[in-house]
């Protein structure tokens, strides 16, 4: 599942979902959803974090070589 999220946006909606998951009064089918919806969110916020360390490694790499210049 591609989601179109900022990696804050994200975590909003997973703050949220943890929240209804909480709540006694949710019923199984809704927490089901909410679980797999989670899930997919965290795999999205971990996919942006390790694009944006890959992204932080290359700038440390080009200033590194620029220095050594």
């Amino acid at each position: 599942m591609d989601l179109d999220l900022t990696y804050e946006k994200a975590m909003e909606e997973l703050s949220d979902i943890v929240e209804k998951m909480s709540s006694a009064s949710v019923p199984l089918d809704e927490l089901m959803k909410l679980y797999e919806r989670g899930m997919a969110l965290t795999a999205h916020c971990e996919k942006l974090l390790n694009g944006y360390e890959a992204k932080l490694e290359q700038i440390s790499k080009r200033i590194d070589t620029a220095e050594k210049e």
